[in-house]
């Protein structure tokens, strides 16, 4: 859970920092907006991410189990 946390942290730390470098605002208290944003922006999809690649995992894990039950029953 520690890894997963520190992976979204850091993709919003990368996509906030991008847009304050990036940033075409000429007033700090603009950029600063914008990278803020950009930050929560980036989060959300790294988490959205995670997220996705967890409930793709279920079926497959679903349908290991039955395999083994299915092939222990077998024998």
């Amino acid at each position: 859970m520690g890894k997963i946390l520190l992976i979204i942290i850091v993709v919003a730390a990368l996509f906030g920092t991008g847009a304050f470098i990036f940033s075409r605002e000429a007033d700090p208290k603009e950029r600063a907006k914008e990278a803020a944003s950009a930050a929560v922006g980036g989060a959300a999809a790294s988490m959205g991410c995670m997220l996705q690649m967890i409930l793709y995992a279920i079926p497959v894990l679903i349908g290991l189990v039955l395999i083994g039950w299915i092939l222990r029953s077998c024998s």
